[in-house]
């Protein structure tokens, strides 16, 4: 049965980078007029008609604040409509945190991250917690990400990479005192990760590609040995085998447009009958729709193209690119959630989100036909 196509949802964030990572800034303004006196945590309670204690625990995400929902409702409201802000420093001296978190990426330019960080980015602010975000810089030792812990500069670490080597992975977490939790990816010796259903979506494009009629198809896939690939690999190769299908499989050493275009510059190469290609990221999927073009393949009269995970950009290619979308916000959400938890004396565990994908289709995609 052929996957129902969804729409899009368009969805935009706002930072600037510098030499570590990415911080919210304020203006700065001159002149010597009067500073507005800074609401204190009576007034909120005052506003609340509740005791301050009550409003410190409730704003500060204490687990001992005994209130009820309404009561916790009506305090964060106040504390919204007074513009109250805790003091991270006071609350940092009482219990030896930060309230921030470390998130690592792989690059700050990948679309596919962007739901995931504002997952992150809502989940934290919602329970107290700044997000100092920081790229993988090739070369960079493992004691730089592990000191962000020992030094005390954040309270955990949140880990979301598809090229380091399972042992640097492993360096960080030996080395910081700190909980690390990894995102979209698991490590062997590492307990606290959060995942999609990366196998299962691999197997709706299959699946969507086989109702399409598509009988000879291509997968690229990123390094053989991390995780991620490993598992969107076994659902490509699983589905191929259920539908009786041939296919042509490429891994490459990363998840960039260039892997995208030297796996499907192979693929068409080695195996011209190949009618549509699976690409395992969206870069990749960008990648392999150029290599298309130069091979005068047109998409997708002659070859379709349908790759992992949405973005708003995959509709402003040309043509426009058929994704399988995944709970992306929903992994960054729950990853901050896992980390908390850590901090608070939760045990350690991988979490799977539910949900093997749904096509979001688009003109890259459309019936097989043959090929001379």
């Amino acid at each position: 049965m052929r996957a129902a196509a969804k729409a899009p949802t368009k969805t935009s964030s706002a930072s600037s980078s510098g030499e570590f990572g990415r911080v919210e800034t304020l203006p700065v303004t001159g002149g010597q007029a009067a500073r507005p006196r800074r609401t204190t945590l009576r007034d909120v309670a005052d506003a609340a008609n509740v005791d301050p204690s009550a409003v410190s625990r409730v704003v500060n995400n204490d687990p001992r604040a005994s209130v009820s929902e309404a009561t916790r409702k009506r305090i964060l409201e106040a504390a919204a409509r007074l513009g109250y802000r805790a003091n991270v420093g006071a609350r940092g001296l009482v219990t030896s945190r930060t309230w921030t978190i470390g998130f690592v990426l792989p690059s700050l330019s990948n679309p596919m991250y962007e739901p995931i960080v504002r997952g992150v980015e809502m989940e934290a602010d919602e329970r107290g917690y700044g997000i100092v975000v920081g790229s993988q810089i090739e070369g960079k030792s493992p004691r730089v990400f592990a000191n962000l812990l020992q030094e005390g500069r954040v309270d955990g670490l949140l880990v979301a990479s598809g090229t380091l080597h399972d042992d640097f992975i492993r360096e960080i977490v030996e080395h910081g005192p700190g909980p690390v939790v990894m995102v979209n990816r698991r490590v062997e010796g590492v307990k606290s990760s959060v995942v999609v259903d990366d196998e299962g979506a691999s197997r709706t494009a299959v699946d969507y590609l086989e109702c399409l009629g598509h009988r000879v198809v291509g997968g690229i896939f990123g390094p053989s040995k991390i995780d991620t690939a490993v598992r969107r690999k076994a659902g490509f190769a699983k589905a191929v085998a259920a539908h009786g299908l041939q296919s042509v499989e490429v891994d490459r050493p990363g998840w960039r447009p260039e892997d995208g275009f030297t796996g499907a510059r192979r693929i068409l190469k080695e195996a011209p009958e190949v009618t549509a290609i699976y690409a395992s990221t969206l870069l990749m999927g960008i990648g392999a729709l150029r290599a298309a073009a130069e091979n005068r393949r047109p998409v997708p009269s002659s070859l379709s193209v349908v790759c992992l995970h949405d973005s708003p950009i995959a509709e402003y290619l040309v043509p426009p690119l058929t994704t399988v979308r995944l709970p992306t916000e929903q992994l960054g959400r729950k990853a901050v959630q896992l980390l908390i938890e850590r901090l608070e004396g939760g045990r350690e565990r991988a979490i799977m989100i539910d949900g093997d994908g749904e096509i979001v289709e688009r003109a890259s995609s459309g019936p097989a036909s043959a090929w001379d």
